[in-house]
């Protein structure tokens, strides 16, 4: 009992502290904002310059866009049994269209994409939730995986769970971070590859992901192998 509620307490607690990181985490995106906006109508940004300007503060507000959902969606997770859209569907098509979406900085970067899929295994679970999981792994995969180097991505099953295991090849995670890499707001950028993609994380990607993962009681982690990440989720088939 006292473990419960150490527990529970302690999840008050992080929450709290989420809200005021991302509060924190929206001023500066809301400042540039308002200074680019003001700028431009006051004349100080010249006519030449304000689209480019002007495109800065949709990638802010897109930014914070995402950042405000993640954070009500946690909170939604908190009620998981009333939020879960479970519905049955195949977990072996879901990493086929984020493949797809990265075709171009996949072929840019001679990244080798390896797939061992077992077709046509359903899972009941929610659906928009679990291709976030899926989308969130494979983002990070594609951002810190170096060039020419692979990504092998494995979904299979026994008669009761489905198994998604990703590993990017190429470096280790510091295995300082690996303690913190699921906690709000840590980022363990790479000056080689933070640049690879156009869209910035918002910080609470992982979190997030956890978060997903423990509604569906999942088993789940990220841990290094030889010479790379593996990032991997077991989730029970059907709902219990």
């Amino acid at each position: 009992m006292t473990s419960l509620y150490e527990e529970q307490t302690n999840q008050v607690a992080l929450k709290k502290q989420l809200v005021s990181s991302i509060s924190h985490e929206l001023k500066t995106p809301l400042m540039i904002m308002q200074v680019t906006i003001q700028g431009i109508l006051d004349g100080v940004i010249p006519d030449e310059e304000q689209a480019e300007e002007l495109l800065n503060v949709v990638d802010e507000i897109n930014k914070s866009s995402i950042m405000i959902q993640d954070m009500l969606q946690i909170y939604r997770l908190d009620d998981a049994k009333s939020e879960l859209e479970i519905s049955e569907f195949s977990l072996s098509n879901c990493i086929y269209h984020f493949i797809d979406g990265f075709d171009a900085v996949i072929k840019q970067h001679n990244l080798q994409i390896n797939l061992d899929i077992k077709k046509d295994i359903m899972i009941e679970a929610d659906n928009k939730l679990i291709k976030r999981v899926i989308s969130n792994f494979f983002t990070n995969a594609i951002k810190y995986t170096p060039e020419n180097e692979r990504i092998d991505i494995e979904i299979s099953d026994t008669k009761n769970e489905a198994y998604f295991e990703l590993i990017n090849y190429g470096a280790n995670i510091d295995p300082e971070n690996l303690e913190n890499i699921w906690m709000p707001f840590f980022r363990g950028e790479d000056s080689n590859t933070k640049e690879r993609l156009k869209t910035k994380g918002t910080g609470i990607g992982l979190y997030l992901v956890s978060e997903i993962l423990k509604a569906h009681n999942c088993r789940f982690g990220i841990e290094n192998v030889d010479k790379g990440v593996k990032s991997y989720f077991y989730i029970n088939k059907k709902v219990e």
